[in-house]
């Protein structure tokens, strides 16, 4: 999940934020500092052992997440 961490892309990210009138550098650093949690939280999910508070915590980090995936 660690190839992910470039994730978005600057020749994706600067091109989509052009288009939407959006390119400026909060918004820039807002996209790749998400897409760095969201590969921090899969690098904990793929953990084989951790404690229940882990789990929870866990949890709560994903269910925001998947409220937005359709069914």
């Amino acid at each position: 999940m660690r190839a992910l961490a470039g994730c978005p892309p600057p020749s994706v990210l600067t091109p989509s934020l052009q288009h939407a009138g959006e390119l400026d550098d909060p918004t820039a650093d807002l996209g790749v500092t998400t897409a760095l949690k969201v590969v921090e939280l899969i690098d904990r999910l793929e953990l084989p052992h951790r404690t229940r508070t882990e789990l929870i915590e866990d949890w709560h980090a994903v269910e925001p997440l998947a409220a937005d995936i359709p069914p």
